[in-house]
């Protein structure tokens, strides 16, 4: 009789735990400082590649070697980072949604 009943809830929770899982998938991902961060490196170093990305200015590859970030503002629903770059004289600036998507990048940190 354990058995049985044993099995019954093993299969119940079974057909329970899938819609559990998937049940709040369509919400946005919120990312951390850290998260925010480690894109708006990654971000930098895919802007290079992009001709006149960035007002009209392409990035060139000392870019590509920065491995520092910090963050300028954050809200619930954004992070501006700043990427600064000594041998240019110049900071980007990245806004990144909550989820760590890249919304739009300049070079005074002003998004409307």
């Amino acid at each position: 009789m354990y058995k049985k009943l044993s099995l019954i809830l093993i299969f119940a929770l079974s057909m329970y735990m899938p819609n559990m899982a998937f049940s709040h998938g369509d919400h946005d991902y919120a990312m951390d400082e850290a998260q925010a961060l480690e894109r708006a490196i990654k971000y930098t170093g895919m802007i290079i590649d992009l001709p006149n990305a960035i007002e009209g200015v392409q990035l060139n590859e000392s870019w590509r070697a920065l491995k520092q970030a910090s963050v300028h503002e954050q809200t619930e629903q954004y992070f501006i980072v700043s990427v600064h770059n000594a041998g240019e004289e110049k900071t980007l600036f990245l806004l990144l949604s909550s989820s760590g998507e890249l919304e739009a990048a300049n070079f005074d940190g002003e998004f409307e």
